[in-house]
């Protein structure tokens, strides 16, 4: 997983550089036509990523590194830890803003 993220941002280093220095619809336009452009690629060039087919990943059974658990249950608690601590988090911060600056009247 690491390497396929690693792989992805260095791909995306020069499509970035050239579509970021874009403004309004010329940007738009210029990233719809790019993913296009890709999708035309891999699907042109069945050797490297296998078409519309995609990679496949085999299926390691309980591999927790590779992110493959058995059971539907361990997905759930990956993402439940994410999104508690941000939580967790915000609210910490709005008691922390809550106590430091005063609250405005309601009336204007």
């Amino acid at each position: 997983m690491i390497a396929g993220g690693v792989v992805a941002m260095l791909a995306s280093l020069p499509i970035g550089w050239l579509c970021f220095r874009l403004r309004g619809p010329y940007f738009t336009i210029a990233t719809i036509a790019t993913a296009q452009a890709l999708m035309l690629i891999f699907l042109k060039f069945r050797d490297f990523a296998w078409g519309a087919e995609g990679t496949t990943i085999p299926n390691l059974g309980s591999a927790p590194l590779m992110m493959q658990f058995e059971g539907k249950a361990p997905y759930y608690y990956v993402v439940l830890g994410p999104a508690r601590a941000r939580a967790r988090d915000h609210l910490a911060d709005r008691e922390i803003v809550d106590g430091i600056l005063p609250r405005r009247d309601r009336r204007g």
